[in-house]
């Protein structure tokens, strides 16, 4: 699919505007904890594309269900 690359990357935006990421669970590492009941989440990277149309229908056919599209642009969130 043009336009659409799935990579791991480090920094903001990478040259593209629109930005596919899910939900991933965390567990916070403490060491006054035995258990490790604190859980939450981080936002992983898993497409970028300059065209948000095709980050739509990429999320649709792969069913990505704990996603969010951001407009790297204005870091703002386009669709949940």
């Amino acid at each position: 699919m043009y336009g659409i690359w799935k990579k791991k990357y480090k920094g903001e935006g990478g040259g593209m505007r629109y930005r596919l990421e899910y939900k991933e669970p965390y567990i916070i590492k403490t060491e006054m904890m035995k258990n490790r009941t604190h859980q939450t989440y981080r936002w992983k990277t898993i497409a970028l594309s300059e065209e948000l149309e095709k980050l739509k229908e990429y999320q649709k056919n792969n069913s990505i269900k704990n996603g969010r599209i951001i407009d790297t642009n204005n870091k703002d969130r386009v669709v949940e």
